[in-house]
Formats: C-alpha cells, structure tokens, sequence
C-alpha cells in the first residue's frame, strides 16, 4: 500500500471529516508496510508523480530546451546590439516620429532583450501550466518595484491577464468548479466601486492606472485561486513566491554593504543625479542626509519598510516548510533503493536547476561586491577567483541532493532538499528583515505570531464544538483588527509630543553611512511622524466622505491640506486611511470586508485543523497577517510588488481551503470563464494605452518605461539653442563659444554631419588636459562635446527641430489624453520656442501663443487641484500680457497674478511659490513706478514684500524640521 503525498494541500479522510493538508512529502512507503523481497525502485514514483494537467513531460522537457535557445540567440543579439531595429519599430508603432530617436542609454539592446526572455518565460510557462507561468510573475515581481516607475507594471499586469486568459480557456474546454466566489466578489465590488469614486477623481490619470492595478490584482487572486487546482500547482506557485522573497532577502546584503555606500559617494558628486532622484533638490537637508545615511537596507523595494514588509510573507513559510521538511525526513523510514532510470531522470531534471541556480546566485552577488566596492577588491580577489567559487559552492549541494537520490531514491532527495533550503534560508530571510529595522514589521510579525499561538493553544485547550470555537475566532480576528485601527485612531487624537529625531548638523553623506543604535530604534518620533500624517488624512476625509478624491490622489490632495506637524509624504502611511481618502467610507468598508473574509475563514481553517497537519497553511496565514498588521502604519496597499505577492500568497491558502460541492452547471461556468477571458482583453487593452505613450516619450528605455528623462534632455536642448546660443551670438561673440554635451545634443541633433556643420566636437585629452578636436571621420566621443561656430544656423535648426518634437508630442498626447505633466510639458515647450523666435520668425509668434494657452488651460482642466498647473497658467498670461498691450496687457497681468496666488495656496508650504508670486507683484509695482503711479507701485511692493517674508520664515521653518 502506498500514500501519495505531494507539495500541496490534499484531502485526507480522517475521524473529523474532510481535512485538507499542506504536505511537502513525496509519495513514499506506510510504515507498517511490510518489507518485500528486491529492491525498492523510483519507478512508481516517477510514473505517477507528474501532474496529469501539465504538459507532457517530453513536452515541457522541449519547451525547457527552446528557452534556452531563446536565452543564448537573445543574448548573442543583445551582446552585439542588433536588437535596435526592434526598438526602432516599437517607437515607430508608439507614434515618435522625429526621427532618429535612439540616443543615450537607448542606445542598447539588453533592456528589450530581458524583456522577450521574460515574456518568453511567461509564455511558455503558462503553456505548461497556468502555476508555472504564475510562479515566473511572481519570482520577477519584486525586480521591478513598479513604485518609482509605475508603467514597469504593466509588464506585470499583462502576464496576469495572459494566464487568466489561459486558464478561461481551457475553463471553457473542460469547465470546473469555480473556487474563492465570495472574496474575489468582494474584491470585484470594490473595484467597482473605485470606478464609480473615478467620476470625481481629481486627476483622472491617476487612478485610472491605480485601477488597472486593481483589476490585475483581482485576476491575480482569481488565477491563484482557480488555476492551482493540484497540490503540485500548489507547490510551484509557492516556489515562485519564495523564489521572489528570498532573491531579494539575497540582494539585501551586498546592497547595504556595498551598493549603499557607493549610491552615497554619487550623490555627493554628482548635483545633477541628486536633482533627478529628489525632484529638482541641489543639496541635502539635514534630515535628508541623515535618513539616506543610515544604513537600513531595502535592496529593490524603493524603500525599507517595502523589503520589510515582502520578508513578512516569506518569514514564516520558510519556517514552515522547515519543520515540515526535517519532520517528514524524521517520520519516515528509508531504505536502500536503486533508483531507475526515470528515477535518475526526476534527479538530474532537479540537479541541473538547483546547480544553475546556486551559481548564478553566487556569482551575482560577487558581482555585486566587485563593480561597488570602495575599498579594495573583496576577499575572493578577481572575477575568476569568483568563476571557481561559484562553481564549488554550486556543486556542493548538487552533489549531496544526487548521493542522497541515489542511495536512497528521488523522493527522499527531495525531502533532503527542502529541508535543508528552508533550513539555510530561514535565518538568512530573518537577518534581511532585521537590516531593515523596520520596527514596524518585527512588531507586526510578533503580534501575528503570538495571536496565531493563542489561537492554536485555545483549539486544543478548549474543549467546546470545533465549530463553535471556529466562528469565535473569526469574531476575535475582526474585533482585534479592528481594536488596532481604534488604537490607530486614538493615536491620531494625542498631541504630537516629538517630530523626527534631531538632525545631523549638515548635510553631508557619509559613505560609510551611520549604524542604528538601540536608542535610535527605540526611538518613538517616526510613529509621532505618522500622526502628522494621519491628522492630514483625516482632513482630506472630511472633504470627501462619500466618493474620496480617487485611487492614486491621497499624494494630490495632502499638500493643500497638509501642516508643519506633518512631513511631505506621498502616501498616509495607513491602508485604513488610504481608503478612507481615495474611495471614502463605502470603498473602506468593502476593503475591510475582503479582508475580513479571509480572517473569518482563516480562523476557521486553523480551528479544524491546527492540531495536526502541515504547517504551512499556518505560515501563510501568519504571514498575510502580519502584513496586515504593518499595513496599518504603512504603504504595503500603495507598492504594487507587494500588493501582488500577498494576493498571490492569499490565493494559495484560499485554494487549499475545504469548499461545499458546486453544483454541476457547466454552461454557467462556461459563460462566466467567455467574460473573463474577454474583461482580460479589454483590460490588456486598456492597458496598452499609458504604455505607448511612456514608451514614445523616454526615447526608447524597454526598463523603467515611466523614466522621462529623455524628454528632460530634449527640453534643455531646445532651451540652450533657442536662448543661450543667441545671446552669445547677440552680444557680438565676445564670450567663449557655448558648448553643449555630445550625449545631450543628439536628443535633437542625431545626425554627425549636421553637428560638424553648426560647430566643432571636442573631445577630452587626459593627458595634455585639454579639449582636442575630432575629425568629421573619425567616431564620436560619447564623452565629448559640441561647441557652436555658426550660432544662427544652429538656432533655425533647432527651432524647426522643436516644431517637430512639440507635434511629435501632440499625437503621443492622442494616445492617452488624460496626462496633466504632458500637457504641461508641451505648454512650456511652446513657452520655450516663443522666447527664441527671432525677427526672421516673427510670424510664428501669434500660434505659439495660441498654443501655449491653449496646452496649459488642457493641463489645467487635467489636474485643478496640481499647484504647477496653475503656476504655468500664471507664467502664460504672463507672458500674453508681455505681448499685448493697454488695457488688454494689464488684464493678462492680472490674471497671472490670480494665477501665481492660487498656486502658493496649493502649495502654501513651499516657499519657492511666494518667492514666484512675490518676484510678479514686484515687477509689476516696478512697472507702475516707471509709469509715475507711486501708490499702486507702492501697494504691489508692500504685497510682495510681505508675502516674501512670509516665504522665508517658512523657509527656514521647513529647514529647522528637515523637510526639503
């Protein structure tokens, strides 16, 4: 007789009914069987273990082989750059017609390559089966944060709708019960109902990406629900969902050792990399070098607590799968056997991914260590020491995981390996989370702990109905989420005894960085820091009960409601609150009713079977809920990898939980799984539309779509010749000729014979210290430099450039009509082509205008609640009253000072706003004194000099607190 157990919940008969498990066995021996003669072989292992919903085994041994074909063909292309036609093709598609685009860092083919090779994977995967091609979502998830660049999601997003397409398919061929109805309902109405709250979003762009999310997070549950019927599916999502927390549990080491220090030492040399990353910043505050000096790891989260908060989910699986792999070895009774052939083909089918693994694994991290380290070479020495280490460490459990199959068949190999895994990377996940020191997180993993112990000492202390006791501890689990968000909420009613700690005194990075002592984490201010931000949210919450201000716009409308007690944040730092403000109480209410489900129904789960079992499904539920718990002081709900890996996590335990028999009505099922594959193509399709145009607008960059970098440098080109090339030239070229950076001229220049034609290209000398000039036909220097000799023709080029690039811009505009920043964007480059018109152009003069007014009302209108919208408005009346004259100029000016004054109020804690509005009503007092009207010329000065002082005791407010 011979029990078949699996990685997976089963069913198991047992005194209580139906019980469903998480195993992390394979099929093996009873130990009363009796001992027959002859060996014991893997055969009937091998034979029955392959899942029968897979691919065939010669199938997916084909498809594992043509990936590897893929890998070295796109890497071989990648090496040699021959992929830029592809990208070239892919902007012609997305609408930039200037022509050529490439330029910068486009200028290369890896980017497009990693992205075929991982839709590749997807693809390919899901045809093997859906939990396959899930497992690969979610092991590349965390790579791509999605946070600071949101268009990186839809790669994501895509792939999900892929394999809920996939699994409506084969739902339509082979219809089966549908799983996971009343969360996945609750989640449904709550999206819906984020729909109804975008009518009166204040900007509109902004949640309608945060509901695409939303929507990919609903077929994420959906397809971890129903596309993992088998405990083998089971199994491998669960594997992908490791796989993704403990590569960045790995990243996390040499990321605070080595990567942090070196990110330190480039934003102190570098201005302008420190304006990028901190919008337009030119040195650090106090309190912004002192947060960016600790050394708290965050590997690619963005952010500590995020990596805090994706540990969560993995801490206590690992822990599980733990025990219950050193269990399993030590229940067992193994005996000698002589694996057969197909037993040796499940061993090397293992052995040569965990080899490939631990190697790559390895060298990465030595690479890491290598291309970041300040000080010396590591221990190892040189890259080929690294070659020969990674490849002794890689054979070390390889060989041991085949001497054990070999001895004693694939299933206790098997069991070998999990055990000892989980066993090496429970303190390694551990120790992540602790260089973290996110408080906030270790606190929610206690608290989830020792609530989930009480839990399973009260099942087996209590003597009551298992029944009774299970809706109890449902009861419990609501009440005390809910006696946390009171707790929350009398929080945000005590005074803000203690802002963030003081700061150091300047704003100097350290390389080395700062260590966080005990005093600092025991340290209450940063919890004192979130009541500043609570107390905000509440204000937002009072304007907008019902409907909220829309998914994504908490960021938009904190700055108009924010104080000095309260730091500049993006997100209320509350997935409570969030809500609250985004999609106002009902929205709230079906969140918290979603997740309430799952407390209900988890509480139950662990009543009837917490006395025996796996533990995994316990390792899952505490750690779902402890990222619950963290989420209640944090952003995890605002991070799209971390929103898709605990919606991942919750399916897998919903997908093992015991279920009523559905009835049979396979037409039903068959309509249901027709709507969801057509809702998945509509929302891939929807989806489509921002990814085009970001792709259009940052020259190329397959990674990190949203950068708009590129467009930043057309601007700055344009801006140099159309302003700073005609004054030199206006003043009689007594100055030094300008000069221009190769990498930036080409964003609108890309042509070298156009280059050598308006100047010279200089290339730097080391040796002599001096620029050098280069040769029509000798190769560009990508570090050289364009000084301009012919400065008019230069000028009418670049002008005629811009017109091109501004309608360019347009059309990306038709693509998704609903960006306030590119409206924005195309209003200032109008603003800018007007400022460079010269007399030859003067009839170019009065469409400019049009149609800088016209862009910037459109940006407006997108967002009315975005300060800089208004402030443009305010610069283009400006500048139509600079070119009108009598009483129609003045009624411009006017205007514009309605403009500048509605835009400090919206940003009324910015003190760059009132030095704006108080420079125009300057001028303007300026104005009317030239003209004799002292009065007005001394009212206007009056106001501007009072709102100026204003400006500056705000400033040096802001700077006292650390805020930038």
């Amino acid at each position: 007789m011979t029990r078949y157990v699996t990685l997976g919940f089963i069913q198991q008969p047992d005194s209580g009914g139906c019980t469903y498990l998480f195993y992390s066995e394979i099929h093996r021996p009873l130990r009363n069987t009796p001992h027959t003669e002859g060996p014991i072989t893997d055969s009937a292992t091998t034979t029955s273990s392959w899942p029968s919903d897979f691919a065939k085994p010669r199938d997916t041994a084909l498809i594992g082989f043509c990936l590897v074909a893929w890998g070295g063909i796109l890497s071989v292309l990648s090496a040699g750059n021959s992929l830029l036609q592809v990208k070239q093709a892919l902007l012609v598609v997305a609408g930039a017609r200037l022509q050529p685009l490439l330029g910068g860092e486009a200028l290369h083919s890896t980017d497009i390559a990693v992205v075929l090779f991982g839709a590749m994977l997807v693809v390919a995967g899901g045809y093997v089966h859906v939990s396959v091609g899930l497992a690969v979502v979610l092991a590349l998830r965390p790579w791509l944060d999605g946070f600071t660049y949101p268009a990186d999601n839809i790669y994501f997003l895509w792939a999900i709708l892929y394999l809920l397409g996939l699994w409506g398919v084969r739902q339509i061929r082979d219809p089966k019960p549908f799983r996971g109805g009343l969360p996945i309902g609750l989640l449904a109405l709550y999206i819906v109902y984020g729909m109804i709250s975008a009518t009166t979003a204040i900007q509109l762009n902004t949640t309608y990406t945060e509901l695409l999310l939303w929507v990919g997070y609903g077929a994420l549950l959906l397809v971890a629900i129903n596309g993992t019927p088998s405990s083998h599916a089971r199994g491998v999502v669960l594997l992908g969902l490791l796989a993704g927390v403990a590569g960045q549990a790995l990243f996390a080491y040499p990321h605070l050792a080595y990567i942090l220090p070196w990110l330190r030492e480039s934003l102190q040399a570098d201005p302008e990399q420190l304006a990028r990353w901190f919008k337009g910043a030119t040195e650090f505050t106090p309190e912004l070098a002192r947060r960016f000096n600790l050394n708290r790891a965050f590997a690619s989260m963005v952010f500590p607590n995020a990596l805090a908060a994706l540990l969560l989910l993995g801490i206590p699986v690992t822990i599980a799968l733990s025990i219950d792999g050193w269990r399993s070895l030590f229940r067992s009774v193994p005996r000698p056997s002589t694996p057969s052939q197909k037993g040796y083909a499940v061993l090397l089918a293992v052995a040569v991914p965990l080899f490939v693994t631990v190697l790559l694994s390895v060298f990465a991290l030595g690479i890491l260590s290598l291309t970041y380290r300040l000080n010396g070479p590591p221990w190892f020495g040189s890259r080929g020491n690294l070659n020969v280490l990674s490849v002794i460490v890689a054979a070390v459990p390889t060989v041991c995981f085949l001497l054990a199959g070999r001895s004693r068949g694939a299933g206790y190999a098997l069991r070998c390996l999990q055990a000892g895994t989980a066993t090496l990377f429970t303190p390694i996940v551990l120790g992540a989370l602790w260089i973290t020191y996110s408080r906030g997180a270790m606190l929610a993993l206690l608290l989830a702990s020792i609530g989930v112990a009480c839990m399973l000492w009260w099942a087996r202390r209590d003597s009551r109905p298992t029944a009774t006791k299970a809706k109890a501890m449902g009861v419990l689990s609501i009440l005390a989420v809910l006696g946390a968000i009171g707790a929350m909420g009398f929080g945000v009613a005590l005074p803000v005894v203690a802002d963030n700690p003081a700061p150091a005194p300047s704003g100097e990075l350290l390389p080395e960085g700062m260590d966080i002592s005990m005093a600092e984490l025991a340290n209450p201010a940063s919890f004192a820091a979130r009541i500043g931000y609570w107390r905000v949210a509440l204000r937002i919450v009072a304007d907008h009960p019902l409907l909220g201000v829309g998914l994504g716009n908490f960021g938009m409308a904190y700055g108009p409601a924010q104080d000095l007690d309260a730091g500049d944040v993006r997100n209320a730092h509350s997935v409570i609150l969030q809500n609250l403000c985004e999609v106002g109480i009902p929205g709230l209410l079906l969140f918290m009713a979603f997740w309430g489900v799952f407390l209900w129904q988890g509480a139950k789960f662990l009543f009837v079977t917490g006395k025996k079992g796996s533990m995994l499904p316990l390792g899952l539920f505490v750690g779902l809920v402890a990222f619950l718990i963290h989420a209640l002081i944090d952003i995890n709900f605002s991070h799209p990898s971390l929103v898709m890996m605990a919606m991942a996590a919750l399916g897998l335990f919903y997908s093992g939980l015991p279920e009523s028999p559905a009835p049979a009505r396979p037409r039903t099922r068959r309509v249901v799984a027709m709507l969801l594959v057509t809702s998945a193509a509509v929302a891939a399709g929807l989806m489509m539309r921002p990814y085009v145009q970001a792709l259009g607008l940052n020259g190329g960059k397959l990674i990190n779509v949203s950068n708009r970098s590129w467009v930043d440098t057309r601007q700055k080109t344009a801006n140099f010749f159309l302003s700073d090339v005609p004054t030199w030239a206006m003043k009689g070229k007594a100055d030094p000729p300008p000069r221009i950076p190769l990498a930036t001229v080409v964003s609108l220049l890309p042509e070298r014979d156009i280059l050598f034609k308006i100047g010279r290209v200089l290339a730097p000398d080391p040796q002599r210290r001096a620029w050098v000039e280069v040769d029509a036909d000798q190769s560009l220097p990508p570090n050289g430099v364009l000084e301009i000799s012919r400065p008019w023709d230069a000028h009418a080029l670049v002008m005629e450039r811009t017109e091109l690039w501004v309608k360019e811009l347009a059309f990306l505009d038709t693509r998704f009509p609903y960006d306030p920043n590119l409206a924005l964007r195309i209003s200032r480059v109008y603003k800018s082509m007007l400022d460079g018109v010269s007399k030859q152009q003067a009839d170019r003069k009065d469409g400019y205008l049009a149609a800088m007014e016209s862009w910037g009302k459109e940006a407006l209108r997108r967002s009315p609640w975005h300060k800089d919208m208004h402030q443009n408005m305010a610069w283009v009346y400006w500048t139509m009253g600079s070119n009108s004259k009598g009483a129609e100029s003045i009624a411009y000016y006017e205007k514009a000072l309605d403009a500048f004054k509605r835009a400090r109020e919206l940003g009324h804690l910015e003190p760059n706003y009132y030095f704006v509005h108080s420079g125009a009503l300057a001028a303007i007092g300026q104005s009317y004194k030239n003209q004799g009207v002292t009065d007005e010329a001394q009212r206007y000065q009056d106001e501007a000099d009072a709102i100026e002082a204003e400006g500056l005791r705000l400033q040096a407010e802001r700077w006292s607190r650390g805020l930038q």
